[in-house]
């Protein structure tokens, strides 16, 4: 560590008076206030807030039905784009209804009601184009999980089920009670802003609460491919218990099935990974072949003419009823005992929209997280071993506790970094890391990276009054002369890299001023943004050091204490 003092020749009092004159030029914080009109904003009062939160106009309307500001704005260009796009992805969403229906414990065609319902309102309060609503799986199996502890289940695979008691209720009945709730506590959350909670799900988060829900779907699909009947779980360990459920029952499996399975799976891989990418370079457009819908297509013709069913044993959908089932209410005595689960998957499904919105981290990003944080791998890891190994409920739980202790850690966290002068700049960079960085005139020069608050501030003091003893100490060496280096050597406290302090930050300030009396040295802070110096000012911090101690900026503060030893070496 170099040590460099800044010696000046005075001579007579015309010199002193020169650097008086210097030292009155100088900008604290309350000259720059002073000087270039400092104006503090003005806050709103709360009413004034809530008027302007409830006020009515055009704007809010555009923003709940959205269809209202696009669709006068329609390019007609796109009309036929649009049409074979919608026709393409409807298509898509029937066998995929049915098949997630299955998941939920419903009849399948409950699936194809759902493929129809949500892009009707989605017509008029949707508010992206690329986005087609519909079933997701994750959410159709938290559904089922509900399903299978209130409804009865007939031994049946029929698309619609009787009952004999009709004081039973159906696994329909306390499908839609429960999808009654998940609106109701979705309407809460909206109502009382809580999506700015969304911030917690951080993109680790939700990449491995998707990867674990994955690991689910492709779980629970695995009975249906082999053509085996294997029974429900939930809660904890249930992937290990399906897994051994399946494995018990493989003998049975039905072999027409799964060949089936294994060729439209392989089918459906190689057009997606070989011949389509092939095909777009060959014909140097984005020309969308619907593998998907011809697999369906060959699938109910391969079902119809060779009869599967009667044949082989395989297990088809069978009669689907035709129109629309009659409107009713729900049944609201089973209302209070949805409310949890209601609540969890109104969360996940928040979780799994934004998941869709951020689009998705795959799997083989995953080594990256850990090299580029490893307190974000940790999340990861947390997240995806928790969903895999309890539930998806409680997966999330651990997801969004992992996270959040990741952003507390990251808040306690800060950093004290050395900082010496460039000579001839008004630079000033880390001793530590910039060999051409100085100690000028055994000015100790102290950075603060990180906020400080109740939770680390002790943490800080220390921290700031063992950097400046173990600096004072080293240039101690490099002076002879003791009494000369105890005379005044402050501490330039930088905290341009503060983002914000509290009330425990100022009795911090205040108890480093009383420690540094032992070196008979005080402490100079520069670089408050509006709201430290805010919160020093209410906090009475000026009483003890005062506002002429307080710049604006590090250079000011390095020549004030610079022109201070020069008239205290005047005046000797």
């Amino acid at each position: 560590m170099d040590v460099m003092e800044i010696k000046t020749t005075t001579t007579g009092s015309s010199s002193l008076l020169q650097q008086n004159d210097r030292k009155m030029d100088l900008l604290n914080e309350e000259t720059y206030r002073k000087l270039f009109y400092y104006d503090e904003p003005k806050k709103l009062p709360f009413i004034k807030k809530l008027k302007t939160t409830i006020k009515c106009d055009k704007q809010i309307i555009f923003n709940i039905f959205p269809i209202l500001k696009w669709l006068p704005k329609y390019k007609k260009t796109d009309l036929v784009s649009d049409i074979i796009a919608g026709l393409t992805v409807g298509v898509m969403h029937i066998p995929q209804g049915m098949a997630y229906a299955l998941l939920g414990g419903v009849p399948p065609v409950v699936g194809i009601y759902t493929a129809f319902f949500p892009v009707l309102m989605y017509i008029f309060m949707g508010t992206s184009h690329h986005v087609s609503m519909g079933t997701f799986a994750v959410v159709s199996m938290m559904v089922g999980k509900s399903v299978d502890e209130y409804a009865f289940v007939p031994e049946t695979n029929s698309t619609i089920y009787y009952l004999e008691e009709p004081s039973k209720l159906t696994p329909i009945d306390v499908a839609s009670a429960l999808c009654l709730v998940v609106g109701f506590w979705q309407l809460a959350l909206s109502f009382f802003r809580l999506g700015s909670l969304s911030v917690l799900l951080s993109q680790t988060l939700v990449s491995g609460f998707t990867a674990g829900a994955a690991v689910h779907v492709l779980t629970s699909q695995i009975k249906n491919l082999l053509g085996i009947k294997a029974q429900r779980y939930s809660g904890s360990f249930q992937i290990l218990y399906r897994y051994v459920d399946i494995l018990s029952n493989l003998s049975t499996a039905n072999v027409t099935s799964v060949i089936l399975s294994l060729s439209f799976i392989t089918l459906l891989v190689t057009f997606n990974e070989f011949v389509k990418p092939l095909m777009q370079k060959k014909l140097k457009k984005n020309i969308q072949f619907p593998i998907e819908l011809l697999v369906v297509i060959l699938g109910t013709l391969l079902s119809m003419f060779l009869k599967l069913k009667e044949n082989y044993g395989v297990v088809i959908v069978e009669y689907v009823p035709k129109g629309l089932p009659y409107p009713t209410v729900p049944h609201v005595n089973i209302l209070p005992n949805l409310l949890t689960d209601g609540l969890i998957i109104a969360i996940v499904a928040v979780c799994i929209n934004i998941s869709m919105a951020r689009m998705f981290v795959q799997i083989k990003e995953v080594p990256g997280i850990f090299k580029t944080c490893k307190l974000e791998g940790l999340v990861w890891v947390s997240t995806f071993l928790s969903v895999i190994i309890f539930d998806i409920s409680y997966g999330l739980g651990v997801g969004l506790i992992a996270s959040a202790g990741s952003l507390l850690y990251k808040c306690k966290k800060f950093q004290i970094i050395s900082l010496g002068s460039i000579p001839n700049t008004k630079t000033y960079l880390d001793l530590n890391r910039y060999k051409k960085s100085q100690i000028v005139n055994n000015v100790i020069i102290l950075r603060v990276v990180g906020g400080i608050h109740f939770a680390n501030s002790n943490d800080v003091k220390t921290s700031l009054l063992k950097t400046y003893i173990n600096m004072y100490k080293n240039m101690s060496l490099t002076f002879a002369n003791e009494e000369k280096l105890k005379k005044n050597r402050p501490m330039v406290l930088d905290l341009s890299r503060v983002p914000f302090i509290d009330s425990s930050a100022i009795k911090c300030f205040k108890s480093l001023k009383q420690d540094l009396k032992i070196y008979k040295s005080d402490i100079l802070l520069c670089g408050c943004n509006p709201g430290i110096y805010s919160t020093m000012e209410k906090s009475n911090l000026f009483i003890d050091i005062p506002k002429s101690f307080i710049f604006h900026d590090l250079h000011d503060a390095f020549i004030h204490n610079f022109l201070e030893s020069l008239l205290n070496r005047s005046i000797d």
